[in-house]
């Protein structure tokens, strides 16, 4: 196998099962440097199945691979998000904000391609847990105390609830919203006052529940079942 792990020893090329196969058995960096050397890695990035990303991201941190988050397909990111933005079934906002945080690369287009691949509902999720909308029409004295950013045609006040390289996240992720789409994104402030979060959360994890199934992976609930069903032998009298 060659150093990026895409050839065999006399230069053929491998099949795709065979690489993501020899991939694997590499150290976690190793793995990740053979897949960043390559005249073609985007495409050899978004070849894998994203599971297996996740896991070479895990290994070796988020802040050392955000690279590899970068190159990743909106559908890769979504399934990152299904997997390190919860915890069992209850939605991690700081964990979703912190895998968008790794996405934002050079290229606003391909950021905000894996923005709209994470469901709308996380989204929303987000700017409940994060911001308070004002509506200036109804409160034009609003006078927030942290961070805020106003709409285009000045009815909504958007104030950041947050501090540090969080708050300049989601201030980025507020801007782009409004910048991509200044309409939609008045729309999507307006359902954000009122949205109801355990609602957004349970339509959220139900979609996420369905995705991960299609992967294989067993929800909680059935990850307990098959456990409760092991029969353990007794332990020998002595």
């Amino acid at each position: 196998m060659s150093q990026n792990g895409k050839t065999n020893g006399g230069g053929s090329p491998l099949a795709p099962r065979e690489v993501r196969q020899r991939l694997m058995r590499l150290s976690p960096r190793q793995r990740m440097e053979a897949l960043l050397d390559g005249p073609d890695t985007p495409a050899m990035v978004r070849s894998l199945p994203a599971e297996d990303l996740y896991v070479t991201i895990q290994e070796i941190g988020l802040a050392d691979t955000t690279e590899l988050v970068q190159l990743a397909s909106p559908a890769q990111f979504r399934t990152f998000v299904d997997l390190g933005g919860w915890q069992k079934d209850k939605l991690d906002p700081h964990a979703v904000l912190t895998w968008l945080r790794a996405a934002r690369g050079d290229e606003p287009e391909d950021f905000l391609r894996k923005l709209h691949a994470v469901d709308l509902e996380v989204v929303e999720t987000l700017l409940k847990e994060f911001t308070t909308v004002y509506d200036l029409e109804e409160d034009p004295d609003a006078n927030p105390q942290g961070m805020a950013v106003e709409t285009p045609e000045g009815r909504y006040l958007v104030e950041i609830k947050l501090e540090g390289v969080e708050m300049s996240a989601m201030r980025a992720l507020v801007n782009d919203l409004i910048a991509e789409n200044p309409f939609e994104s008045v729309r999507l402030f307006e359902a954000v006052r009122w949205e109801i979060p355990s609602e957004l959360e349970e339509t959220a994890f139900q979609f996420r529940r369905a995705r991960l199934a299609d992967l294989g992976f067993p929800s909680f609930e059935d990850a307990l079942a098959l456990f409760s069903r092991v029969d353990v032998p007794p332990r020998p009298t002595p």
